[in-house]
């Protein structure tokens, strides 16, 4: 079966109820991680200021693929460098909400088949629109989305690598995770659970209401940023694109399942909360907020995920992913991880060769004066 099975478009953005309709349908005949279900495409395109464009590819009558393409121009001495992005909008503010395991919807039954055609589409850019780009970025992909690329003659280049640690559930025994994490990590999570005892019964409690959810945000928000805060940085939640996004995702999630809001505490006092989203068997962590103390033996954030991924197992969850970042914390708690790609296509210009350069420049030089 090839290319020419298949027809692909670019258009503007439908109207929301519509395009959810769509993509829902698609999502049925779909393998889809969370990123790429309405659950987070929705509130998305309700928070970016500019609705990216609709790329679709269809088989027959049928709809085989759906994407989002924005174009946003950066510059480089002054000069003009055009982009694509692929479910993300160029804008640092507005992807600071951070896809990953990013791809394109497929049907599963013609997802090669309809990957390649929508690829040959955007590359070849026949496309008025889509004309003069000189890059592509595709943010967050797995190694096997890279092969995929790779295999259809493309060369992406990679600009950044992250991992994204996780604990496989189904290997736990009866004793839940502590026994099988490493000695060092179980006795400062022990030590920490019998010093939050002196203040009480530790209980773990997931919001039952977009009502609770919201207020329990607003909770988890402080702790949060007086953590960055008193790193020297700015905290998600400093970000009004953030904020407003991880509304959207409450809103729509928490009565769907979709969103799971849980609330640690020691007696009556809150010590962390975990803003987890929920794929079929697996469980993303996606924000958290701790109540840290001046006390370096409580660590909140080991007791609060210890209790979560406990939780979890119970309710028969396979995976608890702590998702892209080699935290100390993540990788203590975690048993394996998955690799995430941050890549660009590029077109010949001597802009960006420079660019190129002067980069490769700054690395050798960075590495001479680390050696001496």
């Amino acid at each position: 079966m090839g290319r020419q099975s298949f027809s692909v478009s670019l258009d503007l953005c439908p109207p929301l109820t519509e395009l959810e309709s769509l993509w829902r349908d698609l999502e049925e005949r779909a393998s889809a991680n969370f990123f790429l279900t309405w659950d987070w495409i929705g509130p998305w395109l309700t928070m970016v200021r500019k609705c990216p464009s609709l790329v679709k590819v269809s088989h027959g009558q049928q709809c085989v693929a759906l994407g989002f393409v924005a174009k946003h121009e950066r510059s480089f001495i002054g000069r003009a460098l055009p982009g694509l992005y692929l479910n993300q909008t160029g804008q640092p503010q507005e992807d600071a909400i951070f896809i990953e395991y990013n791809h394109v919807l497929l049907d599963q039954t013609h997802s090669d088949e309809a990957f390649a055609a929508l690829m040959a589409f955007l590359i070849d850019a026949k496309d008025p629109w889509l004309s003069g780009w000189c890059e592509f970025s595709v943010g967050g992909i797995t190694d096997s989305v890279l092969q995929s690329l790779r295999s259809l003659g493309y060369d992406p280049h990679v600009q950044e690598v992250r991992t994204a640690p996780y604990r496989d559930l189904s290997q736990l025994g009866e004793g839940g995770v502590l026994p099988a994490l490493s000695r060092n990590t179980r006795y400062q999570v022990q030590r920490s659970l019998k010093l939050y005892q002196e203040r009480g019964e530790i209980t773990l409690q997931a919001a039952q209401s977009k009502e609770e959810a919201m207020s329990w945000l607003g909770f988890m928000k402080e702790f949060h940023q007086k953590t960055w805060v008193d790193r020297g940085q700015e905290g998600a939640f400093a970000n009004p694109s953030f904020e407003t996004f991880i509304h959207g995702l409450v809103k729509c999630g928490v009565e769907s399942g979709k969103i799971d809001l849980l609330k640690v505490s020691a007696g009556s006092e809150p010590i962390g909360f975990l803003f987890n989203l929920i794929e079929s068997s697996r469980i993303l962590n996606y924000q958290s907020g701790f109540a840290y103390s001046d006390n370096p033996h409580i660590k909140p954030g080991l007791v609060c995920h210890t209790l979560a991924m406990d939780h979890y197992a119970a309710r028969g969850f396979k995976v608890y992913n702590f998702l892209a970042g080699e935290s100390q914390y993540k990788l203590s708690l975690a048993d394996q991880a998955d690799t995430l790609n941050w890549v660009t296509l590029t077109r010949p210009s001597w802009v960006l060769s420079l660019e190129q350069s002067l980069k490769k420049l700054k690395a050798q030089m960075t590495h001479l004066s680390r050696v001496d």
